[in-house]
Parts: structure tokens; C-alpha cells; sequence
């Protein structure tokens, strides 16, 4: 797990979740991580979903973050 693991949280809080320009912010919307070590991975997650990567904040919003697979770049 490592010390980058510092402390867990729900994507919906989370600054490394992408969503849609429009996306309303619910646990059943999906988005992509663009945490750094797993912007490789093009993972799709829900507003519900959550992991010990987490940093509180407000998500990015992108046109194509939720397409499957994910078609935006991620963007800071």
C-alpha cells in the first residue's frame, strides 16, 4: 500500500476525479481518475467509488471523461 496511501475518500470529493462539463455530482455519475500512477490504467469510476489515493477538493470537468473508454486527456 506505501505512504502515498495517506488517507481514503469517495471519488465524488476527490480533485483526481474528471467528469463531464455538465455532470451533476452524484455517486452514480462515472468519470475517469487522473490521479498520476493511474492515468495509465484509463479507470472509470463512479462518484461512489473511492480509494486511499484520495485528495478533497473540487473534480476537473472535461468534455470525454466519461466515455468508455475514457476519451478526455487528463487535465489539472
Amino acid at each position: 500500500m506505501g505512504s502515498r496511501m495517506s488517507s481514503w475518500g469517495l471519488c465524488i470529493n476527490c480533485t483526481w476525479w474528471q467528469i463531464e462539463p455538465a455532470a451533476t455530482l452524484a455517486s452514480t455519475t462515472h468519470g475517469r481518475c487522473i490521479e498520476q500512477s493511474l492515468q495509465p490504467c484509463l479507470l472509470r469510476v463512479s462518484g461512489g467509488s473511492g480509494c486511499g489515493l484520495f485528495v478533497g477538493g473540487e473534480p476537473a470537468r472535461v468534455e470525454g471523461a466519461a466515455a468508455c473508454p475514457p476519451a478526455a486527456k487528463p487535465t489539472r
